[in-house]
């Protein structure tokens, strides 16, 4: 162990704290053990391939109903003008996958664990392989790093890149996506460039090719990252001359490789011959880049998953391009040339905010990025001590936002795909969801998008009715009314209701509802040392309803406003609901200033500029 740690020790023990804080994440969250959880969303897709061929032998995806699990369609499937059905997304995950989905089919069956494919064995295993994968990652990029850059600087990049971005998320908390296996790929094929290089060696060249071609058959766009193995080092036409006079001279090396990139991909090809009959198929139907028209802007600071709102520390690897022709001239033309040609082909996606946490897509670039940031790192820590030590307060910053945010997404407090500045703003810093946090959400239009038309529903409300109870000496009093109306406890009038002590539900309050209401907005003003929650309620109706909220949106001295927002059943006709206050502490309070508010909710579409 001791000689383990007698060179590069601080990138070691980085990589150690990495590895342990994503195990404690995995382990601490079980998703496994969550039916609808682990195989959800893409990964339906991602994963389809494997069930279908090896389990349900039905690669054309003819029966669908072994795919109709715990009240979930497990498969995620598109269909040509021909009716046929067929997986959209790349087969490369699916071969990623295979080694565990392996491991998970020898464990399972019996009557809680079937030999399905989506039983609890194969979701464990799954994210299993996942975490074997960034592991490797860590590895690779570690090694890429420490050939370029000293140890303190590749351990800051290293923990940077794994705890600061969104990578985490994409590592720890939904695995099974493309990113963590691709940052894995991508690390091993630059790392397996420059040994090649340096050595020639055949056992780089399986490692390019193996690396290389699952890198194309994840993500096809990554096919210009393969871009690497020509511009490492290039510094003039006559390196690049140079560079394919070596490919030349290393010929039988370099047909080796290709022929191993391609057999990556045979999968694909065979898939898309047997479905349609021709090795190349475009399986997006209306999906499309918009060359002519990219989200250059959106795509970096939209709050709908703009890359730098969500992953900020990442401005400093832009800056690093000023530093790093100087600090690692090796790669600064496929940086200058690569990433600058990948973020615009992602920007100009139909989707370009790519569902996900904080556009995810741009993560499969950080292995070549991280030359960038280190370049800043190192410039910053021998050129400017004070300003590194201010840096790495930011860091720090940066880490604890990212796993606080990286949580907010996994509890849905933070949106996929319709995030906006209002909406990010009023759920900063809240660990739950607010009652009224939806309404400030905007859904893109997804149909619009795919012809180059940006515009979103936006939801807008018309008041039908609104009751307000200011608790005068005339207030109507229901039966079961709990509380006193004193002159001595109003808000704004004279008037208020106080609740003396022990009083754990109070002011049953009977409203009317209006027949149109598809939301309710109910208000109240409280002044006391207590965490009050209003309450609406069915009150014994056929229909069971019941919400509460303890969200405050308001404070003016000693008072606090307390307000409830939410949507009405459709299919429940309501003409009265109960509204009464749940003190748990039971503890005196004054209340004022009721309101209750029957909204009509509807989406309207707006373009965007």
């Amino acid at each position: 162990m001791r000689i383990f740690f007698t060179t590069n020790p601080i990138t070691k023990w980085s990589g150690i704290v990495i590895l342990a804080i994503l195990c404690i994440t995995v382990f601490e969250k079980k998703h496994w053990e969550k039916p609808n959880k682990v195989i959800a969303s893409d990964i339906k897709g991602y994963y389809g391939y494997l069930p279908a061929l090896f389990i349900n032998d039905d690669i054309g995806l003819n029966e669908i109903d072994p795919y109709k699990i715990d009240g979930d369609l497990k498969i995620w499937f598109s269909k040509d003008e021909n009716g046929q059905r067929y997986i959209k997304f790349p087969a490369g995950m699916a071969i990623l996958y295979s080694p565990f989905f392996t491991i998970a089919h020898a464990t399972a069956g019996g009557p809680e664990t079937p030999a399905n494919g989506y039983s609890e064995p194969y979701r464990f295993w799954l994210v299993m392989g996942a975490l074997f994968y960034v592991f490797l990652g860590i590895i690779f990029f570690s090694k890429l790093m420490l050939r370029h850059f000293n140890d303190r600087t590749s351990a800051t990049t290293l923990l940077v890149m794994f705890l600061a971005t969104n990578l985490y998320y994409y590592s720890a908390i939904d695995g099974l996506y493309t990113h963590g296996h691709t940052f894995f790929l991508f690390s091993a094929f630059m790392y397996g460039c420059v040994r090649w290089l340096d050595t020639y060696k055949w056992k780089y060249v399986f490692l390019l090719g193996i690396t290389g071609g699952l890198m194309v058959a994840v993500r096809h766009i990554d096919v210009l990252f393969l871009l690497f193995i020509i511009l490492y080092n290039i510094r003039s036409l006559k390196d690049l001359k140079e560079r394919f006079q070596l490919f030349w001279e290393h010929k039988w090396k370099v047909l080796v490789g290709g022929g191993l990139m391609v057999l990556m991909m045979t999968p694909q090809f065979l898939y898309h011959w047997y479905l349609f009959g021709d090795l190349f198929h475009y399986a997006y139907n209306d999906e499309r880049f918009f060359f002519t028209a990219p989200h250059l802007y959106d795509a970096l600071f939209s709050y709908r998953n703009g890359w730098l709102v969500y992953t900020p520390i990442l401005i400093f690897g832009i800056l690093g391009f000023l530093v790093l022709q100087k600090r690692v001239p090796e790669v600064f033309a496929i940086s200058l040339i690569g990433l600058p040609v990948y973020y615009y082909v992602l920007a100009s996606w139909w989707c370009w905010w790519f569902v996900g946490f904080g556009n995810r897509a741009y993560v499969n670039m950080y292995p070549l990025l991280a030359f960038s940031f280190a370049a800043f790192v190192g410039f910053l820590y021998e050129k400017y001590r004070i300003a590194w030590n201010v840096f790495n307060v930011f860091i720090i910053g940066a880490i604890v936002l990212n796993a606080f945010q990286s949580e907010q997404f996994n509890l849905g407090i933070l949106h996929w795909d319709s995030e906006t500045k209002e909406h990010y703003w009023h759920v900063f810093g809240h660990s739950k969801r607010t009652q009224t946090q939806d309404i400030y959400l905007e859904k893109p239009n997804n149909p619009a998008a795919k012809r180059d038309m940006d515009s979103v529903y936006v939801i807008q409300f018309k008041t039908l009715s609104r009751q307000e109870f200011n608790f005068n000496n005339d207030f109507e009093k229901h039966p079961n009314f709990r509380g006193e109306i004193s002159p001595r406890h109003g808000f704004h009038s004279k008037w208020g209701l106080f609740v003396p002590v022990k009083q754990e539900f109070a002011a049953q309050i009977p409203f009317k509802v209006h027949e149109n209401t598809s939301h309710l907005r109910v208000s109240a003003w409280f002044k006391g040392d207590d965490d009050y929650r209003i309450t609406v309620d069915a009150a014994g109706q056929e229909y069971p309803f019941n919400m509460i909220s303890n969200e405050v949106v308001e404070e003016r001295g000693a008072w606090k406003k307390v307000q409830l927002m939410t949507p009405l059943p459709k299919e429940a006709k309501f003409e009265q609901l109960l509204f009464y206050v749940w003190n748990q502490k039971e503890k005196p309070y004054a209340m004022d200033n009721l309101r209750i508010d029957c909204l009509a909710g509807s989406y309207h579409q707006l373009p965007l500029d």
